[in-house]
């Protein structure tokens, strides 16, 4: 037997009066829990305490599975930058410019980055990674930052500095152990002869 769109709303409505009623008969501290198990923002009784549930930590929400080399990364000594005052903004990253900070950031946690290696990048160009067959040491340790800002540069492509800075913080040796390429008439221009995405 099924009761017809009447008799459902009257079984819900004495399920919902007999769910009131036990609610209302129990404790302060009882009636809290139940409620502010069902519903968000139940304010608590006063004179309870109620304990905030702790944030976790970004480490604890996500672990990296590159941690190691990224730590290592962020470690090693970098030479002195000549301080460049910000004239003009040559390049934006694009979520940046639209205002959508959710696309990087968990904003309902203190606007710290979704995931903390390449996966967050991955999220808008993995496929283009995969196509292009992306192999760049920053990479195969699972980050881009050290060649790319994320929000905005005085330089193209999103460039924390530019060609051959950038490269040389790396590649130093290069202009030790292969002389020749101070030969190279484009020499400051690293990308005229390799890819920089790609391991040559």
């Amino acid at each position: 037997m099924t009761l017809g769109t009447g008799g459902q709303r009257t079984a819900l409505s004495i399920l919902i009066a007999a769910f009131c009623v036990a609610v209302a008969a129990c404790s302060p501290a009882t009636r809290y829990r139940v409620l502010s198990f069902f519903f968000d923002g139940v304010p608590p009784p006063p004179g309870m305490e109620v304990e905030e549930p702790e944030r976790p930590e970004r480490a604890e929400r996500y672990q990296s599975p590159f941690a190691e080399g990224l730590a290592t990364l962020r470690e090693r000594p970098r030479p002195p930058r000549d301080t460049v005052p910000v004239t003009r903004v040559v390049s934006i990253h694009e979520p940046y410019q639209a205002n959508n900070c959710r696309a990087c950031h968990d904003t309902e946690r203190d606007m710290l980055d979704i995931v903390t290696d390449a996966a967050l990048c991955d999220r808008c160009h993995l496929e283009q990674r995969v196509e292009e067959e992306w192999d760049h040491g920053p990479i195969n340790i699972g980050t881009c930052v050290p060649c790319h800002v994320p929000h905005a540069s005085v330089h193209e492509a999103l460039l924390e500095t530019p060609v051959p800075e950038l490269c040389l913080d790396c590649h130093v040796d290069v202009t030790g152990s292969e002389p020749h390429h101070l030969d190279e008439p484009d020499f400051p221009n690293c990308v005229s002869c390799h890819d920089p995405h790609r391991m040559y």
